[in-house]
């Protein structure tokens, strides 16, 4: 148990590092931007890789894919019945709020340290089925539910934006090698082992730097209900696939935690651009973390205890 309690803790002084470096004015409040890049395109894209150097996929695992994206169809169609008949900023907000996982950036990092190589992998096949939600799918229902008050994005915008996002394409090709029986050099993973090693550090110093506390009045009931609502949804999956899915124990615990991830980075901007409002968008995301950060090491500390 100590070791996940230090563990933990070393993830909580990066977060609030983060916090007290932009409160210090040594960053910026648009800084995090750069950290974003960097992880998004350089560390994350390389853990990834480093991950699949010695693990073997199964391929009855592919169904994980179908979970992450099942996951987000349940949870923003809830997002639309919640609010079928409130307005269209209440809707955009939940339908965009109680979708969409941050995987790459918060649930990763907790997989890299407590699980290995096989909880990773397991962790990008479940985000593999979420990004194709969170890049685009999502706010393209979200646009028709509200009336395409927002911009319009088509299949051919969503394409591309998976096209681009180099953590997808990272695991998308990683797992086609897999599956073919074709591997990378064992140089080629030593080479981007450094970065792969600071994907940690720079993620949790990003969401620290990302952390908002900022929002009007009794707005902070519907920041609240969301968050809780995202956290029983993710303690009924964690059941079912720790529980009841066939797979090893590893998979399943790293499976256990991906439901419990804050709400998705781009899920902001795009309830912003469906007419929700920015600060109570925002405030909503940093909760989710808050919330993340308490569940997750009360999960790591009960896996310690077994």
């Amino acid at each position: 148990m100590s070791t996940v309690l230090w563990k933990a803790a070393s993830f909580l002084f990066i977060m609030a590092l983060g916090v007290l470096l932009r409160k210090a004015h040594i960053f910026g409040e648009e800084d995090y931007k750069i950290l974003v890049k960097i992880v998004l395109n350089i560390t994350l894209p390389a853990a990834i890789i480093a991950n699949f150097a010695t693990i073997r996929i199964d391929t009855s695992m592919l169904v994980i894919i179908a979970f992450g994206f099942f996951c987000n169809v349940f949870m923003l169609g809830l997002g639309w019945l919640l609010t079928r008949k409130a307005q269209n900023s209440s809707k955009a907000l939940y339908m965009l709020n109680l979708s969409g996982y941050n995987i790459g950036a918060f649930v990763i990092p907790y997989a890299q340290s407590f699980f290995g190589p096989l909880g990773v992998v397991t962790a990008c096949m479940f985000d593999a089925g979420n990004s194709i939600m969170c890049t685009g799918v999502a706010y393209a229902s979200t646009c028709a539910a509200v009336g395409n008050n927002g911009q319009r994005i088509g299949v051919k915008d969503i394409v591309l934006k998976l096209l681009t996002s180099m953590p997808f394409m990272s695991y998308t090709i990683m797992l086609i090698f897999t599956f073919t029986g074709l591997q990378l050099p064992q140089i080629a993973f030593d080479f981007i082992a450094p970065i792969a090693q600071a994907n940690t550090f720079a993620a949790m110093l990003m969401i620290g730097l990302m952390f908002r506390i900022d929002v009007k009045g009794g707005a902070t009931k519907k920041a609240v209900s969301i968050v809780a609502l995202r956290m029983l949804f993710a303690t009924g999956f964690a059941c079912f696939v720790y529980f009841c899915l066939p797979f090893s124990l590893e998979v399943r615990q790293a499976l256990s935690i991906v439901a419990f991830a804050p709400i998705s980075v781009a899920s902001t901007p795009f309830a912003v651009r469906c007419g929700a409002d920015s600060g109570l968008a925002g405030f909503t995301n940093s909760l989710s973390i808050a919330a993340s950060v308490i569940a997750l090491t009360g999960i790591m500390i009960g896996f310690g205890c077994a």
